[in-house]
């Protein structure tokens, strides 16, 4: 094998000498393809885990089949087991998802300081390698922080009469006098009951179980920051990642060397050898990198939900609620003593599913609304 004369003696060329292209190692791309698989196997499953398609057809009797042989396989009393901690994890108000996001969060760290870090200041000793993210982690952290412990906006008897206040009933997703169940009072507009947290929360969109906290009225802007500075934390650690191996590869030359091929011949490297050198050279390095990119897509599209979610002013379970609504039919329709303030506020077309969103106050006011509500039910005064 030969490669730059530069490099004969870092620890480098000696790993590079006894590499071959018959090595019986599983290659570079074999992992990542594994992992990629596994990856969007497990979100699938997940998001459409009471999908209609994972009950019927092939796929069904596929899902029945694996259903079968683990219950066959799988002794009843580590099945119970294994359902009471999912129900305790996912159904009930607990610090388990909250740690567990602490210890990956940390983790993440660790390998950017062990790994990332010594390269950049090495390649590239005057430029500041951690300012930004440490402003970006504190940010991160004070948005987690109100999150977690800020007051989403629980509805009590002490302060159900300003809630009620904050905005008018819909009459489709939201009635006058509709009371809970569980809490006894007259639920304002766009607000719901959590049933892991036993609460009414005003304007709730959904319950987080990495937050261990409920995102309603008060805590949505700061959840939304939150994405966005997790966001920028992806996507810097990908960038400075993929940076610093591209500096590894550039100083040592790894593109202009050869490799010896099983009949002796020397061959110029491809692509595929040096990914396959650099993680085994680096595999935390590479393998968070390759977990940041799909990381980034899906933590991507769950930030840009949530933007859509503060521009239009429809909550989650808002949504939810539209989509489960019956066709109206305007004949048939009998609108209320609010008459004039619904038909403004919504168009009631004939054999429409979905109306048109009563609380969309623009872009502008829409923002101010989601980011400034604090203040906004502050300013109302009792009746």
């Amino acid at each position: 094998m030969s490669f730059p004369k530069k490099i004969t003696d870092d620890k480098f060329g000696e790993n590079w000498k006894n590499y071959s292209c018959t090595d019986q190692k599983m290659e570079f791309l074999q992992i990542v393809i594994i992992y990629v698989l596994l990856f969007f196997l497990s979100v699938g499953l997940y998001f459409y885990r009471d999908s209609a398609i994972l009950r019927t057809g092939i796929v069904g009797k596929i899902c029945t089949i694996i259903s079968s042989a683990i219950r066959i396989a799988v002794p009843k009393s580590l099945t119970m087991v294994l359902y009471n901690a999912s129900q305790y994890f996912l159904y009930t108000r607990n610090q388990c998802m909250k740690v567990l996001f602490g210890v990956l969060v940390l983790a993440g760290n660790i390998i950017c300081i062990m790994d990332m870090l010594p390269l950049l200041y090495k390649y590239l000793p005057d430029q500041n390698h951690t300012l930004i993210p440490i402003i970006n982690a504190f940010a991160s952290l004070y948005f987690f922080h109100k999150c977690c412990n800020g007051d989403p906006g629980e509805i009590t008897p002490l302060n159900l009469e300003k809630y009620q206040s904050v905005y008018p009933y819909d009459e489709r997703m939201y009635v006058p006098n509709a009371k809970c169940r569980t809490c006894k009072f007259v639920k304002p507009a766009r607000s719901k009951h959590c049933s892991i947290c036993n609460r009414c929360v005003h304007r709730f969109d959904h319950h987080c179980l990495w937050t261990n906290n409920d995102v309603g009225g008060l805590n949505h802007g700061y959840f939304v920051l939150f994405l966005l500075t997790m966001m920028f934390k992806c996507i810097w650690g990908f960038y400075i990642g993929i940076k610093s191996l591209v500096l590894y590869t550039q100083y040592h030359r790894l593109l202009e060397t050869q490799v010896m091929t099983s009949n002796g011949e020397m061959k110029q490297v491809t692509y595929s050898i040096v990914l396959q050198h650099l993680f085994m050279q680096f595999p935390r390095l590479v393998f968070i990198v390759t977990s940041l990119f799909f990381l980034i897509i899906l933590l991507g599209i769950f930030t840009i939900y949530h933007v859509n979610v503060v521009l239009t002013n429809r909550t989650t379970n808002e949504r939810y609620k539209a989509a489960e609504l019956e066709p109206i039919n305007i004949d048939s329709k009998r609108l209320s003593s609010n008459k004039s303030k619904l038909q403004a506020g919504m168009k009631l077309n004939k054999n429409i599913k979905t109306v048109e969103n009563l609380y969309d106050k623009g872009i502008i006011g829409n923002i101010y609304d989601t980011f400034w509500h604090r203040s906004i039910v502050k300013k109302i005064k009792f009746r």
